[in-house]
């Protein structure tokens, strides 16, 4: 996921865009999925139609859950080890596969 801060719209904010999409290409050597630009919205890139969908509803409720645990307190994070262990799991590797959320 990518992060825009606040730029008036216009080229400013193209430039914005294009300044934190190099940014994120540095660190990740591919390009983001999801773009959020503060107080313009949401970009969302895919293959097809059907991906823009899927990964617009998944941000979408990603949002709404932390929105949600905010009444709780804040996200509590699972550690680094639990993260990398549920990544090799086989049904892991299926859902990321079926999503189109596969590396």
């Amino acid at each position: 996921t990518c992060w825009v801060p606040y730029t008036d719209p216009g080229i400013g904010l193209a430039r914005a865009v294009r300044e934190s999409v190099e940014a994120f290409l540095q660190v990740h050597s591919s390009c983001p999925r999801v773009i959020f630009m503060q107080n313009h919205g949401l970009l969302v890139t895919g293959k097809n139609p059907e991906e823009i969908l899927s990964t617009t509803q998944m941000t979408v409720k990603a949002v709404r859950t932390l929105r949600a645990t905010m009444d709780f307190g804040g996200p509590r994070y699972l550690p680094p080890q639990e993260t990398a262990r549920i990544d090799t799991r086989p049904d892991e590797a299926f859902r990321k596969k079926v999503s189109g959320w596969e590396a």
